[in-house]
């Protein structure tokens, strides 16, 4: 496995989102790529991701969420 695809998929494997399959690929990655392992280890182990969102996201939400609404009512018609 190349190590930019064991990167893009480190953050599911952690989160245990991945087959069985990938999960063993990505493990036998990690036992052999020293350079993967300590990003894993270091880097996306100890960041938690969070989604922190704005007040201006909320308000652009909320500007979704009346759009919605509204195409949802003239579809309706």
């Amino acid at each position: 496995m190349k190590c930019n695809i064991a990167k893009d998929l480190l953050p599911l494997y952690a989160d245990n989102l991945v087959s069985e399959e990938t999960r063993n690929e990505i493990e036998v990655h990690l036992q052999t790529c020293k350079k993967c392992a300590e990003f894993y280890q270091n880097g996306l182990r100890q960041t938690p991701f969070e989604l922190v969102a704005s007040n201006d996201d909320l308000a652009d939400a909320n500007k979704l969420k009346r759009v919605k609404k509204r195409l949802s009512k003239k579809c309706l018609e």
